[in-house]
């Protein structure tokens, strides 16, 4: 997937809402505006929850479906293939610009997760400089590029969802899809002072897919483990239905089997034995 100079325009799928912190309005805005102007994108599918902060805003691009609820991940690559099957689909979270993207030509049957880059005083820093840790971006992903029609089996999670990056990631694997994040090269911008995170939800369960621009995807899962609350011992005194597994097999009847085939797996090879699945 090259690189290329030619203007092989995408359809971006977002959403909106209007917060109540006016820095935090001020970014977002300023985003849609951007993606608006971007010559990269043909058309943005803005996911509604108020029309609020619209009103002076020239929508010349955009496409609105108003929604009480929030599109779960599987709502929006179902939405994708149904409307725009074949073309260039970009899903993104609604403070991530594309003003300063590189644009480049996807593969079939591939889904292209992409890290972001972060502003600091007025220059653009790849997302493990600015967290000053190695490889840390292949566990946060804002983008997910692809050409619309593939099926994505689970995935029943609202963007924003506490691990549904390497969540998705996972079970876009197991739909029988490659993943290869291109976030270094086509430098997406993060348009959001804040970089700390409070969440008030619990992190989706394992197995997830970390995805490193190296092109090496690695897996993490557990066994025992229980979120927001760090004074539990993952190996003991965890009520079952907290389990990881637990949660995992019942998220979905295509997340029941995804985990199951994968802890088989996972068995098998310990024993140094062919799964045949």
């Amino acid at each position: 997937m090259p690189i290329t100079q030619m203007v092989t325009e995408w359809t971006l799928f977002t959403e909106w809402f209007w917060p109540k912190n006016k820095t935090r309005r001020a970014e977002i805005k300023a985003t849609l505006e951007q993606n608006i102007s971007s010559i990269h994108i043909d058309v943005i599918v803005l996911f509604c929850e108020t029309k609020e902060g619209l009103e002076d805003i020239a929508l010349t691009k955009v496409r609105i479906i108003e929604s009480q609820n929030r599109p779960t991940y599987n709502d929006l690559f179902q939405i994708a293939a149904r409307d725009y099957g074949g073309k260039q689909v970009v899903i993104a979270n609604n403070d991530i610009s594309f003003a300063q993207f590189n644009n480049f030509v996807p593969d079939q049957q591939t889904v292209y997760p992409c890290s972001r880059y972060e502003w600091l005083h007025k220059e653009l820093i790849w997302f493990d400089d600015f967290h000053n840790e190695s490889n840390g971006h292949e566990r946060s992903q804002d983008a997910w590029f692809f050409i619309a029609g593939l099926k994505l089996h689970g995935g029943f999670f609202p963007m924003g969802t506490p691990g549904c990056d390497s969540r998705l990631n996972w079970l876009l694997h197991e739909s029988g899809i490659e993943l290869i994040n291109v976030g270094r090269m086509v430098r997406l911008i993060h348009n959001h002072v804040e970089t700390n995170r409070n969440y008030s939800k619990p992190m989706l369960p394992s197995p997830r897919m970390f995805c490193n621009i190296s092109g090496v995807n690695t897996f993490s899962f557990h066994w025992k483990k229980r979120f927001l609350d760090p004074t539990v011992s993952w190996m003991r005194n965890i009520p079952i239905h907290k389990y990881d597994i637990v949660r995992s097999l019942f998220s979905s009847k295509a997340e029941f089997y995804f985990t199951t085939r994968f802890y088989f797996r996972r068995f098998m090879k310990k024993l140094n034995l062919p799964s045949g699945t």
